[in-house]
């Protein structure tokens, strides 16, 4: 059996990335998302081992002592998200490709290790439209002026990282290019 492919869809806050990361696994069969593990507090309508596994800080810190995690990062707010190693690997034995939605922090850490994985990194078509979107899933005040700062330098990283940057005005045109950089 060949082995499966790691992909990666990263981007600033509010540019579409979970949107686009669910309509690339509802299109693609054997494209698979690893279900991420985080200390943050599930927002509604989240269930555990269905979006994320919930666990605490203490247990997270394990996590990462004990190597368990291909990758983890600390995001806004002080909370840790990561991916479990083994589940990865063993979907890619499998055969099945792997979709990740992870910051820059992840990216680096997963390429260290697959270093053929294609990352694509999406931006919203501009500061404004990015404020909307945040807006409309709850993200409002202080943190959002800090998830639209950082926006500015994750993609300056992109740049200088030489990734793939797709502007995500029109999701079916955002598809059909992602489709065609992954070779899906």
């Amino acid at each position: 059996m060949k082995p499966g492919r790691i992909f990666i869809v990263a981007g600033i806050s509010g540019s579409g990335k979970g949107t686009v990361s669910d309509k690339l696994i509802e299109r693609h069969k054997n494209l698979v998302r690893p279900i991420s593990v985080t200390s943050r507090t599930p927002r509604p309508g989240e269930r555990f081992a269905a979006h994320y596994y919930f666990v605490d800080k203490t247990i997270f810190e394990w996590l990462i002592e004990t190597e368990q995690l291909l990758e983890h990062t600390t995001v806004w707010m002080s909370h840790y998200y990561g991916s479990l190693r083994l589940s990865v690997e063993q979907s890619l034995k499998e055969g099945s490709d792997v979709l990740f939605e992870v910051n820059t922090h992840g990216i680096e850490q997963i390429t260290a290790v697959f270093p053929t994985t294609k990352t694509v990194f999406i931006q919203a078509p501009s500061e404004a439209e990015q404020r909307i979107r945040l807006e409309l899933r709850g993200t409002v005040g202080a943190e959002q002026d800090e998830r639209v700062q950082g926006a500015k330098s994750e993609l300056e990283w992109a740049e200088a990282h030489k990734l793939h940057i797709v502007t995500n005005d029109d999701l079916g045109r955002t598809l059909e290019e992602i489709e065609a950089y992954f070779e899906l």
